[in-house]
C-alpha cells in the first residue's frame, strides 16, 4: 500500500529520508503496531504517577504546606476550583485527536469522580471538573491506561500543542501538520526543562494561511508551506514568535519566512532555551515570551535567537519521531451504503439543513468532515459515551477537538452522512450551528475560576437565546464570532473575536455591578491577525440588547456584499462606541435589582470570592508562587479601592502582606503552616536580625490594621504603599538570590 492511499489516513504523507522530500515510501513494519492513542506517554511520566499519589497523601496528612502542594500539582494539570472544594483535571490532547476508548474513559471518570460534564477547551484540551482531591490520583492512573495524561496541562510548562482540527483533510492546507505537535509532545513530556519555565509556553501548528490553529497569537507558531528547492518540492514552515493573549495581548512577530520541516525541533529547542534564560521570573505578570520580545527589542531578540540556534545546530538537535497516526480502516469508501448513492438524493429537510451547518468538504473527493456542536464546549458524560459508540461506526473512527470547543468526525463517506445524521440525532447531537454566530466561545469565568470576575457562560447562554429569538437572519452573520472571557486574562480569547467581551466590575450608587468591556474587530489569519479595539464598558444585563441592536444596525447600513470586518473598518467601530455611550444612568438597586445580579446568578454581584489564580503556578520554587499571589492580591486591593469596595480591599491587602512574609520566609526554606505563623516567623527570622528595613519591624500589627475597613483616603494610600514596598523588597531579594544561584550553577 502506498503512503498516498486514502486508506492509510487523512492525507498522510511519509517522507523519504532525503531532507524535505515529499516522495512517499512504504510504511515500515515497526509502525504497524496498534496504538492506544494519538501519542505515547514516555516512561518518565509513567514512573512519576505514583509520586503524585504519594504527594496527595502527604498533603492530606499535613506533611506538605498548601503552597508546596500547589507548586507540585499544578504542572500535573490539576487545578483548584472556586472555593477550593474540588479540582479540575486538564487532559492534554495534542492535535486534538481522541479515540472512542479514550472518550469512554474520560466520560466514565467524569461521571464517577467529577460533576458528570466533560469540557472541551479552546486549546483542544479536555477537562474533567468537580473531582475531589483524593480521587485525582485515580483519575491520572486510569487516564494513562488509555494513553492520556494531564502532565504539563498547567503551570509554567509547555502546554498542549495544537493543530488545525482539519489537518490532513483541509482543501487549503500545504500538508498534514498533525504529526508535528504529537512528536513534540512526546519529546518534551520527558524533558524536565518543560516544567521549570518562567511561565507557560504555547505552541501551535496551522496547515495554511487561514491559521485555524491560531499560530499567529501563540508563543511559537508554525504555518505549513512548501517551497521549490534544488529541483524538488520540499515541506517546511513559516515561523511566528512572541504572540499571546491576556491582559496585555500581542500578535506574533514573523521570525522565519521558511524553515525546512526537519528544523522544527531545533527551532523549538532554541526558543525554549531563550525563554528559560530571559523570561522574567520575578514579575509573573510580565513573564511570557512576548514580554521578553518587548524588553529586548526585536533586533536583539533576533540576534540572541540566531546565536542560540547556531549552538543548537552545532550540538545536533534531537530528531522528531514522526509516525503514522490512527487512520480510517480500509473499508471506509466513498461508494454508496446499502444502495444509497449519497446524501444529495435524500429529501429529509432537517438533514439537508444539517448538511449546510455541520458538514465540510474534505480535499479527498467523496469524503466529508462532520462538526459536532457542543454548547460552550460541554457534553454530559452519558452523551459522550453514546457518541463514542457512534464514532466506532463511521469515518476514521476517531474525533478531533477544535479551537471553537467542538468535535469533528472526519473521513465520513458521502453515502454515510445520512446514517451518521440519524445516529447523532438519536443521541441529541445534531442541534446548533457549529462555528456560526450562536456558537459562542466562553471560558468558565467566575463559575469555577478563582480569577473570574463575571459569569461568562451565563452571558453566553443569554446571548445565544437572544440571537435565536431575534428576527435577525443568522445565516447572514456567519462571519461573526463572539468570544467571552470572565476577566481580562483572555482565557475565552476575547481579543481576537469579531466581537469580544471580558468581565469587569463597576460601582454604581455604592453597589457593585457586573460589566463587560466590548471589543470589536479581532481576527486571526496569516498577515491579517489583529486584536479587537475597545468600545467601552456595558452592564452585563444590557449586553444582549446592545449587541442585537448593533447587529440590526450592521445589516441595515452595510454596503452590498460588505463583510462585517469591512463594515467595522468603514464605520462600525464608531457606531458601536456611540451606542455604548448612549447607555443612560443605571437605576438604583431598589428600582431594578436584576442589574446588580450577574447572568446565571441568584445573589447580588460581589468581588469577595476572587482569589489567587493557579494558571501561573507550579514554579520550581514556592517563593515564586507566593510573590505572584501577593502581587495579584495587591492588584485586587487597588481595583477594589477604585470601586470603593473597602471590605474587599482590606482583606486583599492583608493577604498581600501575609504572602509577602511567606515569600521572604521561602527564601530561607521556611514554610509556615498558617497566616499567624507566617507573621510570627517573619518577626523571628528577619526583624531580630535587622535584615529588613525598620518600617517592616511591626508587620504583624500592620497586618491587623489592614483589616480595618474604615480609613481615610490618605490611610488607604499609605497601606497600598506599605504593601507595595514589602512585595517589591521580597521580589528584589528573591531576584538577587536567584541570580547568585544561577551564577553558581553556571
Amino acid at each position: 500500500m502506498r503512503a498516498c492511499d486514502p486508506r492509510m489516513g487523512p492525507g498522510r504523507v511519509f517522507r523519504c529520508k532525503h531532507s524535505g522530500c515529499l516522495e512517499p515510501f512504504e510504511r515500515e513494519e515497526s509502525m504497524q503496531t496498534q496504538q492506544k492513542g494519538f501519542y505515547q506517554i514516555p516512561r518518565e511520566v509513567l514512573d512519576s504517577i505514583p509520586l503524585y499519589r504519594m504527594e496527595v497523601e502527604r498533603f492530606q496528612r499535613g506533611e506538605v504546606s498548601p503552597e508546596q502542594f500547589k507548586a507540585f500539582r499544578v504542572p500535573w494539570g490539576v487545578y483548584s476550583q472556586r472555593r477550593g472544594e474540588t479540582y479540575m483535571v486538564r487532559v492534554k490532547v495534542p492535535a486534538g485527536g481522541l479515540l472512542p476508548e479514550q472518550l469512554e474513559t474520560i466520560a466514565r471518570l467524569s461521571a464517577r469522580y467529577g460533576d458528570g460534564v466533560v469540557h472541551v477547551t479552546d486549546r483542544q484540551d479536555v477537562q474533567i471538573h468537580g473531582v475531589s482531591l483524593q480521587n485525582t490520583p485515580t483519575v491520572l492512573e486510569e487516564l494513562v491506561e488509555v494513553s492520556l495524561t494531564p502532565r504539563g496541562g498547567g503551570g509554567n510548562t509547555i502546554r498542549n500543542i495544537t493543530a488545525c482540527a482539519l489537518a490532513g483533510v483541509c482543501p487549503q492546507e500545504a500538508f498534514d501538520v498533525s504529526p508535528y505537535p504529537i512528536a513534540l509532545t512526546e519529546q518534551w513530556l520527558r524533558d524536565p526543562r518543560s516544567y521549570t519555565l518562567p511561565r507557560k509556553f504555547k505552541i501551535a501548528f496551522s496547515g495554511c494561511a487561514d491559521d485555524c490553529a491560531l499560530a499567529t497569537i501563540n508563543d511559537l507558531g508554525f504555518i505549513a508551506k512548501t517551497a521549490y528547492q534544488d529541483g524538488r518540492t520540499v515541506q517546511g514552515f513559516t515561523v511566528y514568535v512572541a504572540g499571546g493573549l491576556g491582559a496585555h495581548s500581542r500578535t506574533a512577530t514573523l521570525l522565519e519566512p521558511f524553515i525546512l520541516a526537519e528544523e522544527v525541533s531545533a527551532v523549538v529547542e532554541t526558543l525554549v532555551r531563550l525563554f528559560d534564560r530571559y523570561g522574567d521570573r520575578q514579575n509573573r505578570h510580565r513573564a511570557r515570551l512576548r514580554f521578553v520580545m518587548e524588553r529586548l527589542g526585536e533586533e536583539q531578540f533576533r540576534a540572541i535567537y540566531r546565536e542560540e540556534l547556531s549552538r543548537v545546530r552545532a550540538e545536533g538537535p534531537r530528531p522528531l519521531s514522526l509516525r503514522p497516526l490512527p487512520a480510517p480502516p480500509p473499508q471506509v469508501q466513498s461508494m454508496g451504503v446499502n444502495g444509497e448513492s449519497g446524501p444529495q438524493r435524500n429529501g429529509d429537510p432537517a438533514f439537508q439543513a444539517w448538511l449546510s451547518t455541520h458538514v465540510l468538504r474534505q480535499r479527498q473527493p467523496g469524503y466529508a468532515a462532520v462538526q459536532i456542536w457542543l454548547p460552550l464546549g460541554n457534553i454530559p458524560a452519558g452523551q459522550l459515551t453514546q457518541l463514542a459508540q457512534v464514532i466506532r461506526r463511521f469515518g476514521e473512527q476517531s474525533v478531533r477537538t477544535t479551537h471553537r470547543q467542538n468535535l469533528i468526525l472526519r473521513w465520513v463517506a458521502d453515502a454515510e452522512l445520512y446514517p451518521l445524521y440519524q445516529a447523532l440525532k438519536g443521541i441529541g447531537l445534531t442541534q446548533g450551528q457549529a462555528e456560526g454566530i450562536t456558537d459562542i466561545l466562553s471560558c468558565p469565568g467566575a463559575a469555577t475560576c478563582n480569577l473570574g470576575i463575571c459569569l461568562s457562560r451565563g452571558l453566553a447562554q443569554a446571548l445565544m437565546q437572544t440571537l435565536e429569538e431575534s428576527e435577525l437572519p443568522l445565516e447572514e452573520l456567519d462571519d461573526i464570532d463572539i468570544r467571552i472571557s470572565g476577566c481580562p486574562n483572555a482565557c475565552g480569547q476575547h481579543p481576537i473575536g469579531a466581537i469580544g467581551l471580558h468581565g469587569a466590575a463597576r460601582r454604581v450608587q455604592d453597589q457593585m455591578v457586573p460589566h463587560y468591556r466590548v471589543l470589536v474587530g479581532g481576527r486571526v489569519a496569516e498577515g491579517k491577525t489583529r486584536l479587537g479595539e475597545s468600545c467601552g464598558f456595558v452592564p452585563a444585563r444590557k449586553v444582549p440588547d446592545l449587541l442585537r441592536t448593533f447587529l440590526h444596525h450592521y445589516l441595515d447600513t452595510r454596503l452590498p456584499g460588505e463583510a462585517f470586518q469591512d463594515f467595522l473598518d468603514r464605520r462600525g467601530r464608531q457606531d458601536l462606541r456611540q451606542l455604548v455611550q448612549r447607555q443612560g444612568p443605571l437605576p438604583s438597586f431598589r428600582e431594578e435589582r436584576s442589574i446588580y445580579i450577574d447572568w446565571g446568578a441568584v445573589e447580588q454581584f460581589s468581588l469577595a470570592e476572587i482569589g489567587a489564580g493557579e494558571c501561573s503556578e507550579g514554579a520550581r520554587d514556592v517563593t515564586e508562587a507566593d510573590i505572584g499571589d501577593a502581587q495579584r492580591y495587591l492588584h485586587q486591593a487597588t481595583t477594589a479601592l477604585e470601586a470603593q469596595d473597602y471590605q474587599t480591599a482590606s482583606a486583599a491587602l492583608y493577604k498581600a502582606l501575609v504572602l509577602g512574609a511567606r515569600a521572604l520566609l521561602g527564601t530561607q526554606k521556611v514554610h509556615p503552616e498558617d497566616d499567624a505563623a507566617a507573621l510570627q516567623l517573619f518577626q523571628r527570622h528577619f526583624v531580630a536580625s535587622g535584615s529588613v528595613p525598620a518600617r517592616y519591624h511591626n508587620l504583624e500589627r500592620e497586618a491587623e490594621r489592614m483589616l480595618q475597613e474604615v480609613a481615610t483616603e490618605e490611610e488607604w494610600q499609605r497601606r497600598i504603599d506599605y504593601a507595595t514596598g514589602l512585595i517589591n523588597l521580597v521580589a528584589e531579594q528573591y531576584r538577587q538570590q536567584e541570580s547568585l544561584s544561577s551564577a553558581r550553577r553556571n
